[in-house]
């Protein structure tokens, strides 16, 4: 599960039913230190800005113009 810049899951009633499956992976990225693997261990917790934290992610993750490049191009949409 991917958090972003929110406390996941706050518990408000308790119920001996957890609602997250046993072994899900969680990526938390927020500002409040307090809240990052609060409720929830987290396989990586992350204290960064979201906005700018997403941005650089985006970038890195961008496929090479090369890449791009050999894709087929898109077609048109029937009218």
């Amino acid at each position: 599960m991917i958090v972003l810049g929110a406390d996941p899951l706050r518990m408000s009633v308790y119920s001996e039913v957890d609602p997250l499956p046993e072994g899900l992976p969680i990526l938390q990225i927020g500002l409040v230190e307090w809240d990052l693997a609060k409720n929830y261990g987290a396989e990586i917790a992350l204290k960064a800005d979201v906005k700018e934290t997403l941005r650089g992610s985006f970038r890195a993750l961008k496929p090479p113009a090369a890449v791009r490049s050999r894709r087929a191009p898109e077609r048109a949409s029937p009218r």
